[in-house]
């Protein structure tokens, strides 16, 4: 008899539990933050709580606290790839770009096959100007994915580096007209006629 009372007391609770969890999601879904966050401040704090909890505050513009959010599941859960993403995506919009670029780095090796961090990870190389690193990433990439984007970042790390030819064979390779290696070539001529215009005056 202890045992059945026992039982349905444990049904019970976990019917609860995920009957708050699904009002926190569905909140979420809604894009009701505040509501979420109301309800996520009631319970305990799990993994999946406080990853909700970071996709609030992250929707209503709380880049830092959720932040904080995101470093408190890395802190418990070292394995936890979703969570090295979100804070990635969290220094990004906060332009700690060095710390992102960390947060992603871990992530890969917890998951090297992730093709969307790697995206943003090589994505945020060329954005700093890293060319020779996102060459790196970009190449082992493409020896897995012929995709488009992987070309394309291919030929961006390429382009970055001033070598136009492989960068123009990338974009050939995935059909792309290297319009942008015209207008940059015809750029440097036009720029190049003009130092030796002025030059002779």
């Amino acid at each position: 008899m202890k045992r059945i009372i026992l039982l349905a007391f444990l049904c019970t609770t976990t019917l609860v539990m995920a009957q708050r969890i699904n009002h926190v999601q569905e909140a979420i879904a809604n894009y009701d933050y505040e509501a979420a966050l109301t309800l996520i401040a009631k319970e305990k704090p799990t993994i999946p709580l406080l990853l909700q909890k970071g996709k609030a505050q992250r929707g209503l513009g709380m880049n830092t606290e959720a932040l904080s959010t995101y470093q408190e599941i890395i802190t418990n859960d070292t394995a936890n790839t979703r969570a090295y993403i979100e804070a990635a995506e969290c220094c990004r919009s906060l332009a700690k770009y060095q710390q992102a670029l960390k947060y992603y780095e871990q992530a890969l090796d917890l998951n090297p096959e992730n093709k969307y961090v790697r995206i943003q990870y090589i994505g945020l190389l060329l954005s700093l100007q890293k060319f020779q690193d996102a060459l790196g990433e970009s190449s082992l990439m493409t020896e897995k994915d012929s995709s488009a984007i992987a070309l394309h970042l291919q030929a961006q790390s390429f382009e970055g580096m001033g070598e136009l030819l492989p960068a123009t064979g990338c974009y050939y390779n995935i059909g792309e007209i290297p319009r942008r290696l015209s207008c940059r070539r015809q750029a440097r001529r036009t720029e190049h006629s003009r130092f030796l215009f002025q030059r002779s005056n």
